[in-house]
């Protein structure tokens, strides 16, 4: 893998397409992303979020601790397969991200069973724009996990959320983003809610992370859509996300002297930096402890 270093600030990237990826555990060096993610008529209305966001306390303020965690998403086969976390360890941390949070349906107050209820411990979302009130919880749930949006997240959505909320502070872009952001850390996201949530993740010192669900794969072709290897479709846009996602877990798993291992059940194209994770027993082995890995082995 080829890395190339910024001459100034230290930093270390690697290519993903056209995004350079940096290298996120390197903490003792000043954060900047050298690849645009913005447009620049996008600029003045993050930059609204930014001002109407402040306010909100910061999550780089908290202490956690959270050696498991598992980012789940609402991609293919969402409905099935969250609802396998009822059998997961309980001391793996649950991070939600896009449209889970709505489609939830183990925190369902009709649903009176302790034992078949699983709480997210806290939703991940940084959509600058107007859509990303699609993603508020229905009328009928009205579940509000802590949250932590990204402070360009759309304010809009921070301001309807009714749950406790915390921001965090995106890495600066070269020519983009306030670098006088009181924060004890910068996280990564590349506008990809997967990849806000792998660098908190990191920053909650997880060493098992597991990505469930996190694609935007289908069954049937359509219009613009390309084949993937296991016979569902998807979008070029979404190709590339998975070429950014792969980068940061590429830095998340390379890191001298500690060791972070990262697993994939989700349904589009595997990474080359993730165990991939096919079925619900391996998904339980991978948090199992020693001991309990012995027990799932017999």
């Amino acid at each position: 893998m080829k890395i190339k270093k910024h001459k100034n600030t230290k930093n270390e990237y690697i290519s993903a397409g056209d995004v350079w990826i940096r290298n996120f555990t390197k903490g003792y060096v000043k954060p900047l992303s050298i690849s645009s993610m913005f447009q620049p008529q996008d600029i003045e209305p993050v930059m609204f979020n930014e001002i109407r966001n402040i306010g909100y306390s910061n999550i780089s303020e908290e202490k956690l601790v959270f050696p498991k965690v598992v980012i789940v998403s609402d991609g293919y086969k969402f409905n099935q397969r969250h609802k396998e976390l009822l059998d997961f360890p309980k001391d793996v941390f649950v991070i939600a991200i896009n449209g889970s949070l709505r489609r939830w349906s183990l925190m369902n107050k009709a649903n009176t069973e302790i034992d078949r209820r699983r709480a997210i411990n806290c939703y991940v979302v940084n959509n600058p724009y107007p859509e990303c009130l699609t993603y508020l919880p229905s009328k009928e749930s009205l579940y509000f996990p802590p949250c932590i949006g990204s402070i360009r997240t759309n304010s809009e959505f921070l301001k309807r959320y009714m749950g406790n909320t915390y921001t965090y502070a995106p890495a600066p872009e070269i020519n983009f983003g306030s670098r006088k952001v009181s924060t004890k850390y910068y996280i990564d996201d590349y506008r990809s809610p997967v990849c806000a949530a792998i660098g908190l993740a990191y920053q909650f010192q997880a060493k098992k992370i597991m990505l469930m669900c996190c694609d935007n794969s289908f069954e049937e072709e359509l219009d613009g859509s390309v084949k993937l290897e296991n016979g569902l479709w998807t979008y070029p846009p979404h190709i590339k996300s998975h070429d950014i996602i792969d980068g940061n877990l590429y830095w998340l798993t390379h890191i001298d002297g500690d060791e972070i291992v990262a697993a994939n059940y989700s349904s589009g194209p595997k990474y080359k930096n993730a165990t991939y994770i096919s079925n619900k027993d391996e998904a339980l082995n991978f948090f199992a402890d020693e001991e309990e890995q012995e027990l799932l082995d017999e």
